[in-house]
């Protein structure tokens, strides 16, 4: 089994701190401090991995904040946010087929909860809240396969 570079656990760990790092709220933040962790620094490591995370965007914040609604109200700056959100979304999406799907999706049988579970998602007959225990079910019966 391969391991991750960055904290050499087993892909399964890291594949298993990522998924549990998508439930709560600001998942990236989470992920930092459970690789900061997984790195065998404790608590510590948590809070320096969050904080290194954390201190780009909060610095960057700091020094464009006054000059944010200007640069609001600049017609091609709007699409330029624009285009940068679009960009991000669509680098998640790549990373997410290319990096984690491969190691998620094992079997044909893996792709069935991920499609049932993005149409409950979309079509709103299911909320999140109980679709990720549903989920979490789900794969539990088919490792046992």
């Amino acid at each position: 089994m391969s391991s991750c570079p960055c904290c050499s656990k087993a892909a399964s760990d890291f594949l298993a701190g990522y998924a549990t790092a998508q439930l709560l709220p600001g998942p990236l933040f989470s992920f930092a401090a459970y690789l900061g962790v997984a790195g065998g620094q404790g608590i510590s490591g948590a809070l320096l991995a969050t904080l290194m995370l954390f201190l780009p965007g909060a610095l960057l914040l700091c020094g464009i904040f006054p000059w944010w609604y200007q640069l609001g109200r600049v017609l091609p700056l709007q699409g330029a946010v624009a285009a940068v959100n679009s960009a991000v979304v669509a680098l998640l999406a790549v990373s997410w087929v290319s990096l984690i799907l491969p190691h998620a999706v094992a079997t044909h049988w893996h792709w069935l909860p991920v499609v049932g579970a993005l149409l409950l998602v979309q079509r709103r007959w299911c909320p999140p809240v109980l679709l990720i225990p549903l989920c979490a079910a789900l794969s539990v019966v088919l490792s046992l396969n």
